[in-house]
C-alpha cells in the first residue's frame, strides 16, 4: 500500500519523544488519516477496538449525519 513514516522516525529516540508522552500500556498506534503516512501529527494510541474500526477495509454504514463500522 505504500504505507509511510516521517523521516525523523529513523531514530527510535526521537519517536519516543514525540510519541512517549501520550502512551499508556495496552495502546497501539494508529494513523488518524489512514491516507498519510506515520508521523506526530498524524499518529495517536489507541485501543485495540478502536485500531479494529479504522482500518480501510472495514465496511461504513451511514445513517442520518452518523457513520459507523458495521461492528458497531
Amino acid at each position: 500500500r505504500g504505507v509511510t513514516y516521517c523521516e525523523r522516525w529513523n531514530s527510535f529516540k526521537l519517536f519516543l519523544e514525540d510519541m512517549q508522552a501520550t502512551y499508556s500500556d495496552g495502546l497501539q498506534l494508529d494513523r488518524i488519516d489512514n491516507k498519510k503516512g506515520y508521523s506526530k501529527e498524524n499518529c495517536r494510541w489507541v485501543t485495540a477496538k478502536e485500531n479494529c474500526n479504522n482500518k480501510s477495509n472495514n465496511l461504513i454504514i451511514e445513517y442520518g449525519n452518523s457513520k459507523k463500522t458495521l461492528s458497531q
